[in-house]
């Protein structure tokens, strides 16, 4: 048992901003983002990416470290967990 709570709730109880990114490579914005220690959770959601921030991140930090890896950034807006972001991450 990871959590006990409604969908709601759980989602809720993330607690940090959520970021829809999309990209022009997504397999390698998601390479990209899961080695980086301020990423909370990252998740491939059909061509865009998920991204749970952590302390001292923004968006403007994500844009830049993709755009430095080559990654052309097309969209990146403040966007509601998923249950699926939320299950990403608690458990990892």
């Amino acid at each position: 048992l990871i959590a006990c709570d409604s969908p709601a709730g759980i989602k809720r109880s993330l607690g940090a901003e959520m970021l829809e990114v999309t990209c022009d490579q997504p397999a390698g914005a998601l390479d990209v983002l899961v080695k980086e220690p301020w990423i909370r959770a990252a998740t491939l959601v059909g061509r865009r990416i998920h991204v749970l921030l952590g302390p001292d991140s923004s968006a403007e930090r994500l844009r830049a470290v993709l755009t430095k890896a080559g990654v052309r950034v097309e969209s990146l807006a403040a966007a509601p967990p998923l249950l699926e972001d939320a299950f990403v991450a608690l458990t990892s």
